[in-house]
């Protein structure tokens, strides 16, 4: 693999689409949605316990939004990755995309990162 790519082909994708063929004019996204970590990121230095609670992912919103997704007969895409590896909803390269303490948890596999490793990131 190469060192720039953060993915390899045992992750899951970054998004999964769900009702691709709703016919609604609607498309939902739920960002936040998965809790996953990257294989190459290994846990980020966080207990397991602490990837389930609000801080790895927004709990519930998946489920919310599959159940609209199928009620509206929309398109949905979920994010799968962790807002603890890179939040989908701060702008590229901002200070706060990738976070080091999140609800009083530290995240240390965050900490120092460079300029080339938070852009695998953003990929």
């Amino acid at each position: 693999m190469a060192a720039d790519v953060l993915l390899d082909e045992t992750d899951p994708p970054p998004f999964r689409v769900v009702g691709a063929r709703g016919r609604s004019p609607f498309i939902l996204t739920c960002d936040h949605a998965g809790r996953a970590l990257p294989k190459r990121l290994g846990d980020l230095g966080v207990e397991p316990s602490e990837l389930t609670r609000h801080i790895a992912w927004d709990i519930g919103a998946a489920g919310l939004s599959r159940a609209l997704s199928k009620r509206l007969d929309a398109v949905l895409i979920e994010q799968t990755y962790s807002r603890l590896v890179i939040d989908v909803n701060r702008p590229p390269g901002s200070p706060d995309s990738i976070v080091t303490l999140s609800e009083h948890t530290a995240i240390p596999g965050n900490v120092g990162l460079g300029v080339e490793a938070a852009q695998r990131r953003e990929l």
